[in-house]
């Protein structure tokens, strides 16, 4: 079955021009804020690596009651939905790694897991 041709127009390439415009500016000006590092207080308050609080997209969940395993410690947590974070808190800080991701809280090269 032959499927029907869209026909291109002048209004569909001014709106796709306009709205991708609109979320490259978007883009770039959050780039520029984790190249800052300007909201670098809240940040560490989250404990999140500058990847997960500045570029990492919403993660997408269930909503649900979940127990998950810390990575590290093995301390069950208890999440309000799907989305949970490799490790804990009390372990992302005293290894000095983002509670989402589990990357250096300042995505430094590391040769030992513990922290100097």
């Amino acid at each position: 079955m032959e499927q029907k041709r869209r026909e291109l127009t002048i209004a569909d390439v001014q709106t796709t021009t306009h709205f991708n415009r609109k979320h490259l500016k978007r883009w770039i000006e959050q780039a520029e804020r984790a190249f800052a590092d300007l909201d670098r207080a809240k940040r560490l308050e989250r404990h999140e690596c500058r990847w997960c609080f500045y570029a990492r997209e919403s993660r997408i969940a269930g909503q649900a009651i979940t127990t998950k395993p810390c990575d590290s410690c093995g301390n069950i947590e208890t999440y309000p939905t799907t989305n949970t974070d490799r490790v804990c808190r009390p372990c992302g800080e005293r290894l000095g790694i983002c509670v989402l991701c589990a990357a250096d809280i300042d995505l430094v090269d590391r040769r030992k897991l513990e922290r100097k």
